[in-house]
């Protein structure tokens, strides 16, 4: 199954903005809670939904995937930047 066009753009731009240090926030890797294995959130066979967040009156999209290993659906965590 591949991805649709917009969420191939959605997880484009969150790479980019990863690696962007002057971007306001950054999500950090996510982590199974259950398997302990850290989950590619640009890889296409994982399952992600995505999410708006607002921060200090502005909105950013984050990725939350689902573990390939046990389907259990990660949170996500950002880190703000100064």
């Amino acid at each position: 199954m591949g991805l649709i066009p917009e969420e191939k753009l959605l997880r484009t731009i969150l790479k980019l903005q990863a690696e962007d240090k002057g971007y306001p926030i950054k999500q950090d890797p996510p982590i199974c809670p259950r398997c302990l294995i850290k989950v590619d959130i640009y890889d296409p066979s994982v399952k992600v939904q995505f999410r708006d967040i607002e921060i200090g009156g502005k909105v950013f999209t984050v990725a939350e995937p689902y573990c390939p290993m046990c389907f259990t659906k990660i949170k996500s965590d950002v880190q703000i930047n100064n």
